[in-house]
């Protein structure tokens, strides 16, 4: 049985941060990150959109400073773009991003 993950994350030109979450594992996973150790230049709390899915805020202010994500075995992932915790953008706003995310 294999457990594997691994979590990325980098800093956009837009100030935003871009986080990748991939379980190579056999089982599906569920991770939690605390999000001090992200080194967030805003702080330990974000909102969080999924970039792929595109369903809007997947979360907001985490109370407890940890983001919880779900993924499926054998390659499950997400990417999730992380701002300063506040309205949320346009969904317009987050698809120019995705531009940026790809050429980072």
């Amino acid at each position: 049985m294999r457990d594997c993950h691994q979590v990325w994350t980098k800093e956009l030109s837009t100030g935003k941060v871009a986080l990748v979450a991939v379980n190579f594992g056999s089982k599906a996973r569920g991770l939690e990150v605390p999000m001090d150790e992200l080194g967030l230049p805003w702080g330990d709390h974000a909102s969080v959109d999924d970039v792929w899915n595109k369903t809007g805020p997947v979360m907001n202010e985490l109370a407890d400073g940890t983001l919880r994500i779900e993924l499926a075995a054998d390659g499950g992932h997400v990417m999730l773009l992380l701002r300063e915790p506040g309205p949320h953008a346009s969904q317009e706003a987050g698809l120019l991003e995705e531009a940026d995310l790809l050429a980072a």
